[in-house]
Order: C-alpha cells, then sequence, then structure tokens
C-alpha cells in the first residue's frame, strides 16, 4: 500500500480567523484599560451675593470685557500688566476676592483672569454665581 504523503500545492493558505481573534481581543483590552474621560476638572467656590454680606474682608473683582478689563471699588484696571496686578493683590492684603462678570464675557476671558491673579499671588479666589437662570 503506497500512501500519497504530498500535500496539494493550492491548499497552503494562512487561516484569517486566529488574526481576527487577536484583534478583537487587543481592541476589547485597549477598550476596558483606557479610561474616557479626562481628569482635569477645576474646583470652584461659587459665593452668592447674601454670602459676600457676611464677609466684610471679600472685594469683589468685575471682569469688564473679553480683553481683560476689570474694576475693583470702581476703579478700572488692565488684568495683561502683571506689576499692576500684583500691586493690586498687595493692596488688598488677606481679603477674599470674588469675581463677577459682565454680560457676554467669555469663559476663556474668566480662565485668562484667574491664571492671572493665580500668578500675581491671589490665594483666596471664588466666582460669583450669576443671578438669573440664563447662561
Amino acid at each position: 500500500m503506497i500512501l500519497n504523503t504530498q500535500r496539494p500545492a493550492g491548499s497552503r493558505r494562512i487561516s484569517l480567523v486566529p488574526l481576527i481573534d487577536v484583534v478583537f481581543i487587543l481592541l476589547l483590552f485597549f477598550m476596558l484599560s483606557t479610561s474616557l474621560l479626562a481628569k482635569k476638572q477645576l474646583n470652584m467656590a461659587f459665593a452668592s451675593n447674601e454670602s459676600l454680606d457676611a464677609f466684610s474682608e471679600t472685594r469683589v473683582i468685575m471682569l469688564m470685557s473679553d480683553d481683560g478689563l476689570i474694576a475693583v471699588d470702581e476703579q478700572e484696571f488692565d488684568s495683561k500688566d502683571p506689576r499692576l496686578l500684583r500691586e493690586l493683590i498687595s493692596r488688598l492684603g488677606d481679603a477674599s476676592l470674588s469675581i463677577d462678570t459682565a454680560q457676554k464675557v467669555s469663559t476663556q476671558a474668566l480662565i485668562t483672569l484667574l491664571d492671572r491673579l493665580r500668578n500675581a499671588g491671589a490665594t483666596s479666589v471664588s466666582l460669583l454665581a450669576p443671578e438669573s437662570d440664563e447662561v
């Protein structure tokens, strides 16, 4: 009895089924091990107008425009000047600061002002909650 041990030339194919299984396992691994939410959060304290009356050492900074124009005690300042901001912070002393914004001021302008105040040495800064429900 003679056995034919040679394979036909056309039967040498690479099976893609194991490759697809490996790709799906890798996909599942990366989906489960990756966090999809950014962990960048900014904790802010919101002060109400009633709470400002209780603390005499709270000063309100009004952000007037997107250009960085601020008003403190009815005096206007340009928040782009770091020297002027440092002088303002040192003049206010240990008073906590509350930021209020004029209408149509962008969120980016508010964040920029917060960064500038932090760089100028402000330690206690909060945001005033809007009086109306419209944001």
